[in-house]
């Protein structure tokens, strides 16, 4: 007998204001052996989906920003990675058009890793989420090299105008 995967369920958290829910269906996020192999290129309406890849110490917003980014139908969540080596390998392995990076993770700010990030010749766009949503940290990760940032409290609204603003004519 074939058995389908449970559908996840999902709900905005307002004190958070990002979704959670139950991913008990998804073990193998973006990013697992098999995706890492093989990540292809996507296309809606013609045109090159937007490849996004996460990097955050947080497996509760990895879940729930990659449940977020797969209902936008212009973007392809490639890969995610919990620290800052592996997130800095899977930018050159995988290749992404955005990378979105959580500030404070273990072994690395993620304002170093942009500023590495960055270096590259053929670097993707660099957006700083945090929970840290102050102009502090704003002015910090846009000298480290940050094309944007986001307060985590407000992932779901701001996300959709920002992919608009830093890839035009590819809208989620």
């Amino acid at each position: 007998m074939l058995r389908l995967p449970a559908i996840p369920t999902l709900r905005l958290d307002s004190s958070l204001g990002f979704l959670e829910g139950g991913f008990a269906a998804f073990p193998d996020i973006p990013g697992g052996p098999l995706r890492q192999l093989f990540s292809p290129r996507r296309t809606v309406n013609g045109m090159d989906a937007i490849r996004v890849l996460l990097i955050d110490d947080s497996m509760a917003f990895l879940k729930a920003a990659t449940a977020f980014l797969k209902g936008l139908a212009g973007v392809h969540v490639v890969g995610s990675a919990t620290n800052a080596a592996e997130g800095l390998a899977q930018v050159a392995s995988l290749r992404p058009d955005l990378v979105l990076v959580d500030v404070v993770m273990p072994g690395m700010s993620g304002l170093h890793l942009v500023r590495l990030i960055k270096k590259g010749s053929d670097a993707p766009k660099a957006v700083v989420v945090t929970l840290h949503n102050n102009e502090a940290y704003r002015s910090v990760a846009m000298t480290a090299g940050a094309d944007g940032f986001i307060g985590k409290p407000y992932f779901v609204a701001e996300i959709p105008p920002l992919l608009e603003s830093l890839f035009p004519g590819r809208r989620p």
